[in-house]
């Protein structure tokens, strides 16, 4: 039933929204219209993200919300993101000088990226004088069908809209929408018809594995408590026993001193007995921690020893670069889905700015490390070994450009820049 209401929740929010903004009409706004199941995902998901923030409210101030204690003890979820984001670089090829003000569309662009794909959405907004801001996910939601794209922000007596001409429609204190000149921009992220508002990389799945592996690791400390403090029993305490020898029993337990003469009982001559319960054994929970590990990196796209879990057989680096050819191939799919969004709030923004609107390109996700690009030269020039003397295999293997031409400089050469054939970041 829970989930019928919101579903026609969304699809009422959708046509008024739709039909109030193409008439351009007046909309008397009562309430809050972000649905709570969004609202709810944000806050679950956040706790995850291992993060401090604070969300815009209106008037132009900023209050900072404190987070319910977190479902998670460890990093993994914020690991597992930035993973992502590390490799989503946008790069802006323009005539324009690099200004700050390209530098801050990047930046913008960067935590749209980010927002998106924890979240699922996320709406660069760019008003009439060019400046940008990017939603916060506490206070606003995107909405993809089929047919149309619409956002909605509640900062309270401020609310805001857009469908998908893209005109942000504002609306204060409860008063008529109006054009507020700005334009709104949304990403997504694996948004289709049972998921409009996008999905976020920390899928329940990952979530309720760092759950599992949070609570593994609160008993896991609890068990390293009773290891370094063991529990030890008394046996043989007698009904008439003096009080002080319990005393100095206690304190034989406790390792106080390390030698105590104990009485026995003048009766009977029975003496007591310490003995010591044994420790409970790491094994399982270890196990637990790597399995689960491996669950939550699987999910990811990573390798487990980025979350920190370390093991006897590390893997090789053609296993973990084969395990993050699946993340590279998914990152530049879903860089061409939203290139085009990106690409028309540039344009916007030169626009408004009255310069030459700059191309929207990304880094490869795929970029290997200096040492895989060196290796991989390496056997380039075995198989074929009139290229060792190339300095366009220097550069392709990732040498800079001041370095490469150091080398050449001192090998006697003259330096000229080498050409690779086209654009390597593309």
């Amino acid at each position: 039933m829970a989930v019928n209401n919101t579903v026609d929740a969304l699809k009422l929010q959708e046509q008024v929204i739709k039909r109030d903004l193409q008439r351009k009409s007046a909309v008397s706004i009562e309430g809050q219209i972000i649905d709570s199941q969004w609202l709810s995902n944000v806050s679950d998901v956040r706790s995850f993200l291992d993060e401090d923030y604070s969300v815009p409210l209106s008037g132009g101030g900023y209050a900072q919300r404190n987070l319910t204690p977190g479902q998670a003890q460890l990093p993994w979820g914020r690991i597992g993101i930035e993973k992502w984001c590390d490799r989503v670089i946008p790069l802006l090829n323009t005539t324009v000088e690099p200004s700050s003000q390209w530098q801050s569309v990047i930046t913008a662009i960067k935590q749209a990226c980010k927002d998106a794909i924890s979240f699922g959405n996320s709406t660069i907004i760019v008003d009439s004088d060019g400046e940008l801001r990017v939603s916060t996910p506490e206070t606003s939601v995107a909405t993809k069908t089929p047919f149309t794209t619409t956002f909605v922000e509640d900062f309270g007596d401020v609310k805001t809209a857009a469908a998908d001409d893209g005109v942000l429609m504002i609306a204060r204190d409860g008063d008529d929408y109006v054009d507020s000149g700005a334009m709104a921009f949304s990403i997504f992220h694996d948004a289709d018809g049972a998921h409009p508002h996008g999905s976020s990389r920390l899928t329940p799945a990952i979530r309720s594995c760092i759950r599992a592996a949070s609570r593994n690791k609160i008993r896991a400390e609890i068990a390293a408590n009773y290891y370094a403090f063991p529990q030890r029993i008394i046996n043989g305490a007698w009904e008439g026993m003096d009080r002080s020898v319990g005393l100095e029993q206690a304190k034989l337990m406790a390792g106080a001193s390390t030698v105590q003469v104990i009485p026995k009982d003048p009766d009977t001559n029975e003496k007591l007995d310490v003995q010591q319960l044994p420790a409970a054994s790491f094994e399982p929970f270890i196990a637990m921690q790597k399995q689960l590990a491996t669950e939550v990196a699987t999910g990811f796209g990573i390798s487990y020893d980025e979350l920190g879990v370390t093991t006897n057989q590390p893997q090789s680096a053609d296993a973990i670069y084969a395990l993050k050819e699946g993340l590279s191939l998914a990152i530049t799919s879903w860089e061409q889905e939203i290139t085009s969004t990106l690409q028309a709030m540039l344009v916007r923004v030169a626009e408004i700015w009255g310069v030459d609107t700059p191309v929207l390109s990304w880094q490869e996700p795929a970029l290997p490390s200096k040492g895989s690009a060196a290796d991989a030269a390496i056997k380039l020039v075995s198989a074929f070994p009139a290229l060792k003397d190339s300095r366009a295999v220097l550069a392709w293997a990732g040498l800079p450009a001041n370095v490469l031409e150091a080398v050449v400089k001192e090998l006697g050469g003259d330096y000229d820049e080498p050409s690779l054939g086209g654009d390597t970041n593309e």
